[in-house]
């Protein structure tokens, strides 16, 4: 299968590695599929995965509804004023120095 989709970038050959055994030992043939289906959601999917990688892919799902509820992390997080204005004399007070210095 890997190497129908990998072509000559998968080298692995006919037997799995003792990596690759242990890696996917307790992985159940549905877990087995999610991770052979998770395999266009990977970064780099131009390249076969490792043990470890696709061992992950097994355990993880990618569909619509797992996306949707993950968790969510602002971007903009309030700032502290006291600090952003405590930043702000210290600017005042260095750029006050280098004019008095270059004036």
């Amino acid at each position: 299968m890997l190497r129908d989709q990998f072509g000559a970038q998968w080298t692995h050959g006919d037997m799995p590695s003792m990596g690759w055994c242990y890696a996917l030992q307790d992985m159940t043939a549905d877990q087995l599929r999610n991770g052979i289906d998770n395999l266009v959601h990977r970064e780099d999917s131009h390249w076969p995965p490792n043990a470890q990688e696709f061992a992950d892919l097994c355990r993880n799902s990618f569909t619509w509804e797992r996306q949707c509820h993950k968790a969510f992390t602002p971007v903009n997080k309030l700032e502290d004023l006291s600090a952003k204005e405590a930043n702000q004399d210290v600017g005042n007070s260095t750029l006050s120095s280098l004019k008095a210095m270059f004036a």
